[in-house]
């Protein structure tokens, strides 16, 4: 299975973006759907992120699909992450990896595009899939410190009263990459 090498700083950032898209997505359920359109028009487009792993993987669109990742054992993955942070970093995910992660954010600026009225189910089981490839794959591979600055990111109906750090200071590279 190919591995594609990624910067560190890249996988801090796509870990923060998906958990924001998480947790943005699971707030949006609570209010209108085009107040929650209205407010992702105004952060990173996923289209920018996609086009990055496009550029990291060019044939990302030709590879097969796949419905689910293969399982990665929690405890297992994240003691291997803790001796590969200590002696040197795991900064690489796989073409399938890459691959899902690409249709996921292809699949969610199409419901931004379309704008249904509703929240679905469907919309539901792709939250899902974005946390899962957050919290399962990415995050394993941050030191615990890094895990808590993504903790902090703002979203969508973020309580007021909480001190959040902004979505751009994660995405900033990924951006200047992409274009």
């Amino acid at each position: 299975m190919q591995h594609i090498p990624f910067a560190h700083p890249t996988l801090v950032a796509l870990s923060a973006y998906l958990r924001h898209l998480d947790l943005s997505l699971d707030r949006s359920r609570w209010g209108a759907w085009q107040d929650y359109v209205a407010y992702a028009q105004t952060q990173v487009e996923p289209a920018v992120i996609a086009h990055f792993l496009q550029a990291k993987y060019p044939t990302v669109a030709q590879a097969p699909a796949t419905e689910r990742l293969p399982d990665h054992l929690s405890s297992k993955q994240r003691l291997f992450n803790l001796v590969g942070t200590i002696t040197q970093r795991n900064n690489s995910l796989t073409c399938v990896e890459v691959a899902y992660l690409w249709r996921a954010l292809e699949t969610y600026r199409v419901y931004l595009e379309k704008a249904p009225s509703t929240y679905s189910i469907a919309l539901e089981k792709l939250r899902l899939q974005l946390a899962h490839f957050c919290y399962r794959i990415l995050e394993p591979k941050l030191s615990p410190r890094e895990r808590r600055h993504t903790m902090r990111i703002e979203h969508y109906l973020s309580a007021h009263h909480l001190e959040t750090l902004p979505l751009h200071l994660f995405v900033a590279c990924l951006q200047k990459r992409a274009s």
